[in-house]
């Protein structure tokens, strides 16, 4: 499915409060944050227990790029701009 980010700030995670769901077991309730921080955007790693990867690399925060490969879990979301 495809997801358009109209905001300057998204969570996202397992749970309901979220306000992109991704209702998958490998997914922390409360996985990662995506903020536009006026130039670019950034995804920031909010899981204790679970990483955020980025093309194929571990992050804790990072800049986001078009055609980027986000992991959470067992799920993987392309980003585009």
């Amino acid at each position: 499915f495809v997801y358009e980010i109209d905001r300057p700030y998204i969570t996202v995670g397992r749970e309901c409060d979220n306000t992109l769901v991704i209702d998958r077991p490998t997914v922390s309730r409360h996985h990662a944050e995506i903020v536009f921080n006026g130039n670019a955007f950034e995804i920031i790693n909010k899981s204790q227990t679970n990483k955020v990867i980025v093309n194929g690399c571990f992050v804790d925060r990072g800049v986001l790029k078009s055609n980027d490969k986000i992991g959470l879990g067992e799920v993987v979301i392309t980003f585009y701009v």
